[in-house]
């Protein structure tokens, strides 16, 4: 059987056009690799239907799904940060958009949010700030598309203290509170960039 994955990403504010076009080949992408794919843009709603009208819906259709796909620059979208909260709090699988950001995006990020550089919280050490980052940069390596053995090697790690660190991303964002502001943060200036970059 076909899991099913539901489209989020920024509507509001953007040409419609545009934004039908973007999430096509978002579906297209999705049913090519195996999913069953539920597209926001064909929810039987009109634009003149109010936008808590449409959340409903979404957030509707979001609960039958298995899992989510964010579209680049969703953190931009009061609906997608709704989506992507409910998606992490029921535990479905959360699929960034592929492309999301290389490894000196991802490093940026992080610096610009925690102030270290990779050479420090890619030591030894196990105080909190460093391994948080460290947890945060894997998650968003292996969402980028990275191999296992390359994020290990990065932050010197073992391939299977990696696999472990991305497996409990989701309970750290879901139970501790000041993980989650920090994650937040480098997910929004991962966003910020992507918006910056797409506007040039």
């Amino acid at each position: 059987m076909k899991k099913s994955i539901y489209i989020s990403g920024k509507i509001t504010g953007e040409p419609f056009e545009k934004v039908k076009e973007r999430f096509q080949k978002a579906e297209d992408f999705l049913k090519k690799t195996g999913f069953e794919v539920v597209n926001p843009t064909k929810n039987g709603l009109t634009a003149s239907h109010k936008w808590e009208q449409h959340l409903l819906r979404d957030i509707e259709t979001l609960f039958s799904c298995d899992a989510i796909y964010m579209l680049n620059g969703w953190a931009d979208s009061t609906g997608s940060r709704i989506e992507h909260n409910i998606a992490l709090e029921t535990g479905k699988e959360i699929i960034f958009e592929a492309g999301k950001g290389n490894i000196d995006r991802i490093e940026r990020a992080i610096r610009e949010v925690t102030g270290m550089e990779l050479s420090e919280y890619a030591t030894g050490s196990r105080k909190t700030p460093y391994v948080y980052a460290r947890q945060i940069f894997a998650y968003h390596c292996r969402q980028a598309g990275m191999e296992w053995s390359q994020i290990a090697e990065r932050i010197n790690r073992d391939r299977t203290t990696v696999l472990y660190s991305v497996k409990m991303y989701g309970d750290e964002l879901k139970f501790n509170p000041k993980f989650r502001r920090i994650a937040n943060r480098v997910v929004i200036a991962l966003s910020q960039e992507e918006t910056h970059q797409g506007s040039n």
